[in-house]
């Protein structure tokens, strides 16, 4: 018997336009209805998760990839380690070399930064950005994109985002010590690395230990590479048919795709037809 599922929120719980539909979150209101307790698991931070995620559809938050844990009866937050001085100048020195742009949260804001001999890529990618959304009727959001990279240095920063050319983020993962880093590819496109334990997983394993539940009592819905630490921790491992393969090779179950709302229905189907 499940009782508790762990839920990404892009590309897996939310539509394309990153959005909760009604019937999803009517869906995970009846899921605690029914006593299965709801974590989400998301690469967000905290205030862009109780954006989008109404109070009463949810017990936990597990946010940054598991930096942050919120406890939403206790009204309580657990932190894991952030990214060091050392970490965040090590890892941005490489916005010289490749040309890519770096994404980090500072005190519940989003920043783009990347280094100014690459201003041109910079346009460029948001062109190819913009046309792409275009193409999939999605709404395109201008950001902001700062040179200023040394504006990480003394912020408290849980992860460090690069996004590019895939191509480009394979050679940049290919110069890193994994044994330093957690390393995600959330998609080819977007690479985030946090300090080195960090996870999804291991914030799903204090959640679990805090309910005494064990790994057959719980199931993991995602579709990125920062989702394969919830499977390793969960007995039920749910990937969206949208999610990468690396995913899909541990997955139990497959779920329609996030643009259908495929994991309500998998939700309803499974846990709530019963």
């Amino acid at each position: 018997m499940i009782k508790l599922v762990a839920l990404d929120l892009d590309g897996t719980l939310l539509s394309s336009f990153g959005v909760l539909s009604k019937e999803a979150a009517d869906t995970l209101r009846k899921l605690r209805r029914k006593g299965i307790t709801v974590a989400i698991s998301s690469g967000r931070p905290l205030y862009s998760v109780a954006h989008i995620i109404p109070k009463d559809c949810y017990d936990y938050a597990s946010c940054l990839n598991g930096q942050e844990i919120y406890i939403k009866k206790e009204d309580r937050h657990l932190y894991q380690p952030v990214l060091n001085e050392e970490e965040k100048t090590y890892l941005a020195s490489y916005l010289k070399k490749y040309r890519m742009l770096m994404h980090c949260s500072i005190k519940d804001q989003g920043y783009y930064l990347a280094d100014e001999r690459h201003a041109s890529f910079v346009h460029l990618y948001d062109d190819l950005n913009a046309l792409r959304h275009k193409l999939a009727h999605q709404p395109n959001y201008d950001q902001d994109v700062s040179y200023d990279c040394a504006m990480i240095k003394d912020q408290e920063i849980a992860k460090l985002c690069f996004c590019g050319f895939p191509w480009t983020l394979k050679k940049f993962i290919s110069k890193i010590d994994a044994s330093r880093f957690s390393c995600f590819f959330v998609n080819n496109s977007w690479l985030e690395i946090g300090h080195l334990g960090v996870s999804k997983g291991s914030a799903i394993k204090k959640i679990m230990a805090m309910d005494h539940l064990r790994p057959e009592e719980c199931a993991a819905f995602g579709d990125g590479e920062n989702d394969l630490s919830m499977f390793e921790a969960c007995g039920t491992r749910v990937a969206m048919a949208n999610a990468m393969r690396s995913l899909k090779k541990q997955a139990t179950s497959i779920a329609r795709p996030n643009t259908e709302d495929g994991c309500a229905k998998w939700l309803q189907k499974h846990l709530l037809a019963k």
